[in-house]
């Protein structure tokens, strides 16, 4: 009888009569080689693909026209993306557009809860123009009571406020995810 309890759920599962456990699944996977940007301008930055530079690939995106504010650059919604006291892994990997330029990008969470707005910095490291940089970190979701908006928004400290910079191979998940492997800049701009 256990045989047959047993083999009968398993038919259901396989036909879809009886759902299964879903898999996480990333929240930003993104490498830019399908066409499509998935962030949109803060402040009055500019953001578009271009094929000047890649990690990986051919395209990635130019963040640029980012005025006087350090916090001038892009953001996505994640907002239906979490779950309250879960860990995220987010990464990406950054280069300076001026061969010259050296400063610091970060990755924030931007959050807004029934206590007011906050901004939580996830990652951070300091970028050149002459070479790709992984951008990597975890961050913890917080918030009290309703979670009104959350925003994965990638900027830079106060030493790159009006720089521009290429952003390649974003990823944000859940910590049960697991991460992209490390790859190796392809030979190009």
């Amino acid at each position: 009888m256990k045989k047959l309890i047993s083999t009968a759920l398993c038919g259901a599962i396989l036909l879809g009569i009886v759902p299964a456990m879903a898999a996480e699944s990333p929240i930003i996977n993104n490498d830019f080689e399908n066409g499509e940007i998935g962030f949109g301008a803060r402040g009055p930055a500019s953001v578009e693909l271009t094929d000047a530079a890649a990690y990986s690939g051919k395209e990635s995106i130019l963040v640029s026209g980012r005025g006087s504010d350090a916090w001038n650059g892009i953001s996505k919604s994640v907002v239906n993306d979490v779950k309250l006291d879960e860990t995220y892994n987010a990464r990406m990997y950054v280069k300076a557009a001026e061969p010259d330029a050296s400063f610091t990008v970060k990755i924030t969470m931007e959050l807004q809860d029934d206590t007011g707005t906050d901004y939580i910095q996830a990652a951070a490291a300091k970028i050149n123009g002459s070479e790709w940089t992984l951008v990597e970190g975890t961050w913890t979701s917080d918030y009290q009571g309703n979670l009104k908006m959350l925003n994965f928004d990638i900027e830079t400290d106060s030493d790159g406020i009006g720089q521009s910079f290429y952003v390649d191979n974003v990823f944000f998940a859940h910590s049960s995810v697991a991460k992209p492997a490390e790859q190796q800049p392809e030979a190009h701009a």
